[in-house]
């Protein structure tokens, strides 16, 4: 994936530096750091499913993933609009 380390190297220095709070940090590109972030797990499955297997490496935009994630909550969750802090607003020149 595009600007994510994948390294295990990397990520297992992450952790041993204490950088991270460990594996299942939200911040870590794993599969309990997803979950923990908000993703579901039809979302993570969604999303492998649209990438397939390769032997060659590839670059894979990380914003395939949200998409697969909308894609899954679109049908699950209702999106609602509001305003919080409405600014009262007077019309002048308004000609009904």
């Amino acid at each position: 994936m595009t600007t994510v380390i994948t390294s295990k190297r990397r990520l297992k220095q992450l952790v041993d530096e204490r950088i991270v709070d460990g594996w299942d940090d939200p911040r870590m590109p794993t599969v309990v750091g997803l979950r923990r972030r908000g993703y579901t797990a039809e979302a993570i499955q969604l999303f492998a499913e649209r990438t397939g297997i390769s032997k060659a490496g590839g670059w894979i935009d990380y914003a395939s993933l949200d998409i697969a994630l909308r894609d899954d909550l679109d049908p699950k969750a209702a999106r609602a609009m509001a305003v919080l802090d409405p600014v009262k607003l007077v019309l002048t020149n308004w000609t009904s």
